[in-house]
């Protein structure tokens, strides 16, 4: 994230995709939806959307880490300033819904 937040978008991608196939979700359990939550950063601030929406979508029913930059849940992608560039795409839209909290009646 650090490489595309300077602007060395190839070399980002390269290393954040590097990263997903060292931490797989065979090997690696919790980890993994990080660091693919990491790759979509990235493929969101290289104005690559479509991929970023499609990393995301995958990540949807796996569970989330703690105390890290990037994560798959609701609030994450609701408040998260790393999510901005996907703020106005309706796809991004509808997987923070799929995330959305449900509220509970009470009798």
């Amino acid at each position: 994230m650090i490489d595309a937040g300077l602007g060395r978008q190839e070399q980002a991608v390269q290393e954040a995709e590097h990263a997903c196939d060292l931490v797989t979700f065979e090997n690696s359990g919790p980890s993994a939806p990080i660091v693919r939550c990491n790759l979509a950063v990235v493929y969101a601030w290289n104005g690559q959307p479509d991929l970023a929406i499609s990393t995301l979508s995958s990540l949807v029913n796996r569970p989330a880490g703690s105390n890290l930059p990037a994560q798959p849940t609701y609030g994450d992608f609701r408040w998260n300033p790393l999510w901005d560039p996907l703020r106005n795409d309706p796809r991004f839209t509808a997987i923070m819904k799929r995330l959305a909290p449900v509220a509970s009646s009470k009798s």
